[in-house]
């Protein structure tokens, strides 16, 4: 948010021209090999105090604060310079030590009284203790003194807040909002964009493995998504993924066939009479079904999902998303969604979602509540529980005469309802972001959230862990993985384990 620009030094020694090859890397941004040429000046020339000066401004761009302060400190003691004060005032100030940073930002201010950073600095010290008061009465008097930008703004918006001045906060926020803020931590800070209009591609690859499962046991999932956003008010994204699954009844198809609930009915009735049994089994649509089983392919779902954002006001948003779940066997075939959510503000955010779900096997609901707030300086907490309110059809075979075989079907209908809670604790900044969750509770469909990778089985409790990395400014990737417990088409507790990598390009 703040841009530090440290004023660079010209020296007539014999080693300008080592310095000013020093003062080229710093200019282009390469700190690294900037920090290597001055580390060698000083070596030679142990009280050269302008690389003592630039090197501490080296070392507070590589975030090695205490060998900035270091440096500084040295420099300060040759020649007790406006910049070394400035710079050990920043430095102390990265370090948490607010009261060295006010101490040397105020000798700065003593040597040039209307220098901003060094202001900054100064009031920084107070609003990073905490001291929104005095923080609140610097910034506004900055403003006066200055002029109007977004980062004095934003950080009187905050300290607004924090003195429970809500009202006014949002009022400085909307400005800040409807004035196309430039400044990419200040967009990130209120949840846009870098720039605008952008462009991301998504793809992802993920590995799975379900254990305790006579169904299926391990697979995988691969997915491209898309997202453009127009400007700060509108975005549309789609974004499409399929999952394959092994059928262990390839290789178990017979022990499968044998001891499933239908036909371990018919053996009840069966085995008092060894050739009714060999009977039953020898009927040409038994073995039929048999070879179904055994030659049956591998699971596979198609998913894809398409969603709108709308911003109807600088701190609410609707959104509007459709799901379909498609495969190749009867419990996957056609699984539609559609849901409606709004969202309300901007740091601290609040969200309702409505969702109308239909299978040929279920329908009904699904109720989302979630909550999202910061703390502490790059950390956040985000909260969603989920009720769903289904109807689900069952199928039930009613044995009518031995032999031949001949069987009734019936489809009936049961009401099922489920509370699922998801909660997140992470960490995340403009160039790294983390997280871990917990899931508990119970949920049927497949829009609870992306680690779903079956669509019949019920999901319960779990947990996940995630890492990000943005590579460079317009690349960034992310690896995440999850352990979840499910309910299976046969009532049994099934463990799966998912691993996916995803890579997010920006146009």
């Amino acid at each position: 948010m703040k841009k530090i620009f440290f004023c660079i030094f010209l020296s007539y020694s014999i080693f300008s021209e080592n310095l000013n090859e020093a003062l080229d890397l710093i200019k282009s941004e390469n700190y690294g090999e900037a920090k290597q040429v001055l580390e060698k000046i000083i070596e030679k020339e142990k009280d050269f105090v302008y690389a003592y000066t630039n090197l501490g401004f080296v070392y507070y761009k590589l975030g090695e604060y205490d060998k900035s302060i270091e440096a500084y400190k040295k420099s300060y003691e040759l020649n007790p310079s406006f910049e070394s004060k400035h710079g050990l005032a920043w430095s102390y100030l990265e370090k948490l030590d607010f009261e060295n940073a006010k101490k040397f930002s105020l000798e700065a201010l003593e040597i040039y009284p209307g220098n901003y950073l060094a202001n900054l600095a100064f009031i920084e010290a107070n609003y990073r203790s905490k001291n929104y008061k005095d923080a609140l009465t610097g910034f506004k008097n900055m403003e006066k003194f200055y002029g109007k930008n977004e980062v004095l703004s934003y950080k009187i918006a905050v300290c607004e807040k924090e003195l429970g001045n809500e009202e006014k906060s949002n009022q400085v926020i909307e400005e800040i909002y409807n004035s196309e803020p430039k400044d990419k931590e200040i967009r990130y800070l209120l949840g846009l964009s870098p720039k605008v209009p952008s462009y991301k591609l998504n793809l992802d690859y993920g590995n799975f493995s379900f254990q305790k499962s006579d169904i299926i046991g391990s697979g995988f999932r691969k997915g491209a998504g898309f997202e453009i956003e127009l400007n700060d008010s509108f975005k549309f994204s789609g974004n499409f993924h399929q999952s394959k699954s092994d059928n262990k009844t390839n290789q178990n198809g017979i022990e499968n066939y044998f001891l499933n609930e239908y036909n371990l009915l018919q053996y009840s009735l069966y085995n008092f009479n060894p050739s009714l049994i060999s009977n039953y089994y020898g009927l040409i649509g038994n073995r039929y079904n048999l070879y179904n089983i055994v030659k049956e392919k591998d699971f596979q779902i198609n998913y894809f999902d398409l969603k709108t954002d709308f911003k109807f006001a600088f701190n609410q948003k609707l959104k509007l998303q459709y799901f379909s779940a498609n495969g190749n066997n009867e419990f996957l075939k056609n699984a539609n969604a559609f849901k409606l959510s709004y969202e309300y503000g901007l740091v601290y955010k609040f969200g309702i979602g409505l969702s109308s779900i239909y299978n040929p096997n279920h329908s009904g609901g699904q109720l989302d509540i979630n909550f999202y707030f910061p703390f502490l300086k790059y950390f956040y907490s985000f909260s969603n529980i989920s009720f769903q309110s289904l109807q689900k059809k069952e199928t039930e075979y009613l044995l009518i005469s031995a032999l031949p075989v001949t069987t009734v079907k019936y489809n009936y209908k049961f009401n099922y309802q489920s509370t699922y809670f998801v909660q997140e604790i992470g960490f995340n900044s403009s160039y790294f972001y983390s997280g871990l969750g917990i899931k508990v509770g119970e949920a049927l469909t497949p829009i609870v959230g992306d680690s779903w990778i079956y669509t019949p089985f019920r999901i319960q409790n779990g947990a996940y862990i995630f890492i990000g990395k943005n590579l460079f400014e317009n690349l960034s990737m992310k690896l995440e993985y999850s352990k979840d417990s499910w309910i299976d088409s046969l009532d049994k507790k099934v463990y799966s384990d998912f691993t996916k990598f995803q890579l997010q390009m920006r146009f």
